[in-house]
């Protein structure tokens, strides 16, 4: 006598490609990537971590993902936003929100760099079920979205004022970027960045009275805020 069993695994193939298919995913969207993680949510453990900065990966590398969590949310600057992202990002939220349905959380929220400027970054966590172990595991990654950033504020500031250019001064690397295609005195192209001292000085040259130079250019210096 022969017996034979069959059994419907459809549904385990396809909690299978899904997996496989998110992690290839990741993988391939690091375009502007600050940072990205693999975590454990089910078992509330760190297990690796990616960035093209080194010290971005030793500073968030922790036992746990709460623990990770945290140590993201001490970078953030904005206290409101911070409140939120602590409530919102740990292991016992986000099981909850997977077991309701939802596979993914995403926030936006400005921090400081190591060379004391801000950063807008854009943080996903993905979810799902691993299908070998039954955990529910998390793969996140942080995107620089500073330009998107400021480049939305600019167009709201043109929308709201008849300015006849505006410019970004990054305090930084002492840099001004020209933003506009209201200013028809040819000396910028829209989207151009120059040191922000020839820029000061080009503006002093062409529309400053020479007695109201010197004047100018001392309150227009980087040191006078």
């Amino acid at each position: 006598k022969a017996y034979g069993i069959g059994q419907n695994i459809t549904r385990q193939k396809l909690d299978q490609e899904e997996y496989n298919r998110m992690r290839e995913q990741i993988a391939g969207n690091l375009q502007d990537v600050v940072s990205s993680t693999q975590l454990n949510i089910s078992k509330n453990l760190y297990i690796s971590g990616y960035s093209p900065y080194p010290n971005v990966v030793k500073s968030l590398e922790r036992q746990t993902a709460d623990e990770h969590f945290l140590a993201t949310t001490e970078t953030v600057v904005n206290e409101e936003i911070k409140k939120g992202i602590i409530q919102d990002f740990t292991c016992e939220n986000l099981l909850r929100l997977f077991k309701s349905g939802q596979k993914q959380i995403e926030r936006e929220y400005p921090v400081r760099t190591s060379y004391g400027g801000i950063m807008w970054i854009h943080a996903i966590v993905h979810m799902v079920q691993n299908p070998n172990t039954g955990d529910i595991e998390g793969i996140t990654y942080a995107k620089n979205i500073t330009k998107q950033k400021r480049n939305g504020e600019i167009i709201t500031k043109l929308t709201n004022a008849g300015s006849d250019y505006i410019g970004v001064i990054d305090r930084i690397d002492s840099s001004f970027e020209m933003h506009t295609q209201n200013w028809k005195c040819g000396a910028m192209k829209n989207g151009q960045r120059l040191p922000y001292e020839q820029v000061r000085g080009m503006l002093a040259d062409r529309y400053i009275a020479e007695d109201n130079w010197g004047s100018f250019m001392q309150a227009r210096g980087l040191d006078k805020g």
